[in-house]
C-alpha cells in the first residue's frame, strides 16, 4: 500500500466548527477499510489465509495474546507447528500499517457448529515463550550479602538490577524503568519462579509489568508510554463507559518490621504517604506490603519507599472506552477522552487494548482507568487529566494505620 494520507493518532482531526453531519473528519472519510498482515516464521501468510480468515483478536496487557480464527470447513488447512513465530500488523487502506503483535503459538483449538457454518480452527499465540524458557519455572536466586556484622546494612543494589537478574535467570531480558532506581535493599531473594518474583516486585513498586514479544518484560512507571491515541466524540468514538471518580480504601502511612541484631530486638521503620495526587486524591491509596518481616533497616525502608511509590501512581475507577480500530492504542500507554462532558474527559491509563478485525471491519476496545497526575509527566500536560472539571467533590477520609 501505498502512503496518500498521513494520520496521527495523538492529534485533533475533527474539523473544527462544522456541525454538517455529512462532512466527515480525516479519520471517518479515509478509515474506511481496515487492513491485517500475518507472518509466520517470518513468511507473509496473509495472502494465503484471507480467504480463510475470520477474524484476529490482538489483547495488549500483561500478559500479551493473539487469537486467529479461521475457516476450516474443508478440513484442508494447514495445522502451523508450536512454538511458531507470529506477528501480526493492523492499519487501515492509504496508511501505514502497525504492528501489533509478536509472538509464538503455543495453542491450537478446533470445533464444530452448525450455526457457526461448519469447522473453525483458532489459533493461539502468547508474547512470552512459556515452553522453552524458564518463565514460570520456581528457583531460587539472591542479590547482596546484606549488612556486614558491626554494620546496620550493606552494599545497596538497585531494583532494576534484581528485576534484571530475575528475567536473565527465565530467560527472558527485562526494560526497566529508570523511575524504580530509588528503590535499593542490601539483600533481595527469589523463591518462586522469574514469572512470580517480577509480579511481585511489579505489586509492590507499583510498576506496570507486561510480558511482551521476543521474551521481552517490560517493568515501567504507569503512564510512561505517553498519549499513543485520541478518543473523540463525532469522530472515531464509538461508545464510554467509565468511573472518573470514584472512593477507594486509602492511607496515611506505612511501616515494616526488621530485626537489630546488634540490640536483639524487632524495629519498626515508618513512612508517611503523601500521594502526590491531586484532589480529590491527597491520599496514598491501599497498596501491598510484603507477608514477612524485612531482612534489615534498609529492606524496610524499601518496602515503604515501594508502597509511597505505589501510591504516587495509583489511579482510580475501572472503565471502558470503545473507538474505531487504532493500531496505535497501547498498554500502558494514555488515550484522551474528548466530548463526553466536564468532568469525564481527559487522559485516561489504558490496562488493556484489545484489537478486533474481523470481516466486519476493526473496533479497538480499550480497559482504562483516570489519569490524576497534574505534574505533566511523560510530556503531557498535566492540565488534561481527568477531574478538570470536578470542582471540589467531598474527599473519603483516609484509614488511620
Amino acid at each position: 500500500m501505498t502512503d496518500t494520507f498521513s494520520y496521527d493518532s495523538t492529534k485533533f482531526d475533527t474539523l473544527t466548527g462544522s456541525l454538517d453531519p455529512f462532512i466527515g473528519t480525516p479519520q471517518q472519510t479515509h478509515r474506511h477499510k481496515a487492513y491485517c498482515k500475518v507472518y509466520v516464521n517470518g513468511v507473509d501468510v496473509t495472502a494465503n489465509i484471507e480467504p480463510f480468515l475470520i477474524s484476529v483478536r490482538i489483547v495488549d496487557d500483561p500478559t500479551l495474546s493473539c487469537e486467529l480464527e479461521l475457516d476450516d470447513r474443508d478440513a484442508k488447512l494447514p495445522i502451523p507447528p508450536l512454538l511458531s513465530p507470529v506477528e501480526v500488523l493492523l492499519g487501515w487502506q492509504s496508511e501505514s500499517m502497525i504492528k501489533v503483535f509478536t509472538g509464538v503459538i503455543l495453542d491450537i483449538e478446533h470445533g464444530f457448529g452448525r450455526k457457526q457454518g461448519g469447522r473453525r480452527m483458532w489459533i493461539h499465540a502468547k508474547g512470552t515463550d512459556m515452553l522453552s524458557t524458564h518463565t514460570k519455572t520456581p528457583m531460587q536466586d539472591m542479590l547482596g550479602e546484606g549488612a556486614p556484622p558491626g554494620k546496620k546494612e550493606g552494599e545497596m543494589h538497585g531494583m532494576p538490577d534484581w528485576i534484571q537478574q530475575v528475567a536473565k535467570n527465565g530467560g527472558l531480558s527485562a526494560n526497566v524503568s529508570g523511575m524504580f532506581s530509588a528503590i535499593k535493599q542490601d539483600y533481595w531473594s527469589q523463591t518462586s519462579s522469574p514469572m512470580h518474583e517480577i509480579i511481585r516486585q511489579g505489586e509492590r513498586a507499583g510498576a506496570m509489568v507486561q510480558f511482551a514479544g521476543n521474551n521481552t518484560v517490560n517493568f515501567e512507571a504507569p503512564g510512561e508510554r505517553g498519549l499513543s491515541c485520541r478518543a473523540v466524540w463525532r469522530d472515531n468514538l464509538i461508545g464510554w463507559r467509565v468511573r472518573p471518580i470514584s472512593a477507594r480504601a486509602a492511607w496515611g502511612g506505612a511501616r515494616q518490621q526488621w530485626f537489630d541484631g546488634m540490640l536483639g530486638q524487632w524495629k519498626q521503620a515508618a513512612s508517611q504517604g503523601a500521594s502526590g495526587l491531586g484532589e480529590p486524591f491527597s491520599q496514598a491509596a491501599a497498596s501491598f506490603m510484603p507477608s514477612g518481616p524485612a531482612a534489615s533497616e534498609s529492606g524496610a525502608a524499601g518496602d515503604n519507599t515501594g508502597a509511597d511509590t505505589a501510591s504516587e501512581s495509583s489511579t482510580f475507577g475501572h472503565g471502558r472506552i470503545v473507538i474505531n480500530g487504532e493500531p496505535a492504542a497501547k498498554w500502558n500507554s494514555l488515550v484522551e477522552l474528548v466530548g463526553a462532558r466536564p468532568g469525564v474527559d481527559g487522559l485516561y491509563l489504558i490496562m488493556s487494548a484489545e484489537h478486533q478485525y474481523s470481516r466486519q471491519g476493526y473496533v479497538t476496545w480499550l480497559d482504562v482507568m483516570p489519569y490524576l497526575s497534574t505534574s505533566g509527566q511523560w510530556g503531557v500536560p498535566g492540565d488534561r487529566g481527568v477531574g478538570r472539571g470536578w470542582g471540589t467533590p467531598p474527599r473519603p477520609a483516609p484509614n488511620i494505620g
